[in-house]
């Protein structure tokens, strides 16, 4: 619990990522000797976990025991326990063929809200929902082909995550409240479409993928063969690639508070090009292999490079505390960014948020176990 000593352990993947404190160590060739709490090292527990198993708390040891502690005073037969029992809410598997899956809340399962491997062709999602997933809201694998076209997917582990060699188109969705990845394409996945998207607070990390009309509140990480148009990028995050990535931004709005693109390679050229877009004047590039990171004014990036950046202009905007406060700021115009349309969703999603949260307990919680 707490931040590992970095020379130490690796952290590694692990269900349940939304649990703030709930870490998984990989890798270790031997057992560590300490952890980093708020930056102090603290030794570990000298006893088993189950001796110091808190009140109202679980803990497995092996594969096949489940302890849990009653709160003091209480025995089991006292107490109203749950248990999921179900992997994912919609499994596919196989080479199946057009079907479609309508109007479907998910929430509580160990592992994906919506799992989808083999061969699949013509899979069409709509207007399905997830939350409080182990794993992924929505997660495609193997060589399947399949559209998400509507969603709600908060409080996941990752919201949507594609991998192996698949191919999926996304529309009309909403991410957010999510541990780890936001909307996730991996490299080795095909042909990917994601349109009139919005992420909260988590990024969208994609490759070979074609994004049009994106509001991503929060950053970006992008991979190989990524067109993104008409997509607004806010927040106190910023943009990565890397060496092997390649991104072209067209009509974009870059509205970071102090925020900037990363390129973890020597140079940006060859790897990111501009046409059409706006930022934030205080708006950054920032290139190497590693530290001292080269550092300039996006603007004077772009003048140094017309061949990678045309067209492009700062433009100061205050834009997500304008959109958290309920409007969009005057200066946004069409083809800055993602459509007006788009903000206004997320405006109106803002107060429903929290109501959402509390009707998706509700799908397995009665009302007085809905904490």
């Amino acid at each position: 619990f707490g931040h590992p000593c970095p020379h130490a352990l690796a952290q590694g993947g692990t269900n349940f990522r939304h649990i703030a404190r709930l870490r998984r160590f990989r890798g270790l060739t031997s057992p560590p000797k300490s952890i980093l709490v708020d930056g102090k090292e603290a030794p570990l527990l000298d006893t088993p976990a189950l001796a110091n198993l808190p009140e109202g708390r679980m803990c497995m040891t092996g594969k096949d025991a489940l302890y849990y502690r009653p709160p003091a005073g209480k025995t089991i037969d006292e107490l109203r326990m749950m248990a999921i029992f179900r992997s994912s809410g919609v499994a596919i598997n196989g080479a199946n063929q057009h079907l479609v899956i309508k109007n479907l809340n998910v929430a509580y399962t160990t592992n994906d809200g919506y799992n989808i491997h083999g061969a699949t062709k013509h899979i069409l999602f709509q207007n399905c929902n997830a939350f409080f997933c182990g794993d992924e809201g929505y997660s495609a694998h193997g060589k399947c082909e399949s559209t998400l076209d509507g969603g709600i997917f908060l409080k996941c582990s990752n919201g949507i995550h594609n991998v192996n060699q698949c191919s999926t188109v996304i529309r009309n969705v909403i991410v957010g409240n999510v541990n780890t990845g936001g909307l996730v394409n991996d490299p080795g996945t095909t042909n990917n479409i994601v349109e009139n998207t919005i992420l909260i607070d988590c990024p969208l990390g994609v490759s070979n993928t074609r994004a049009d009309n994106v509001l991503a509140i929060v950053g970006m990480g992008l991979g190989p063969n990524v067109q993104v148009s008409g997509a607004t990028v806010a927040g106190n995050g910023r943009i990565r690639l890397n060496a092997n990535s390649k991104a072209d931004f067209e009509k974009c709005l870059f509205a970071f508070d102090g925020g900037d693109m990363h390129v973890r390679a020597a140079s940006p050229d060859g790897i990111v090009s501009f046409k059409d877009c706006f930022y934030d004047p205080a708006f950054a590039m920032e290139w190497g292999t590693g530290h001292p990171f080269t550092r300039m004014p996006f603007t004077t990036w772009v003048q140094d490079n017309p061949s990678l950046a045309s067209h492009c202009q700062a433009t100061e905007l205050d834009l997500k505390p304008a959109l958290d406060d309920g409007h969009i700021p005057e200066g946004v115009n069409p083809g800055m960014g993602c459509s007006r349309e788009l903000l206004q969703r997320y405006i109106d999603f803002l107060p429903k948020h929290q109501t959402l949260l509390e009707e998706a307990k509700k799908i397995v919680f009665t009302d007085d176990h809905a904490e």
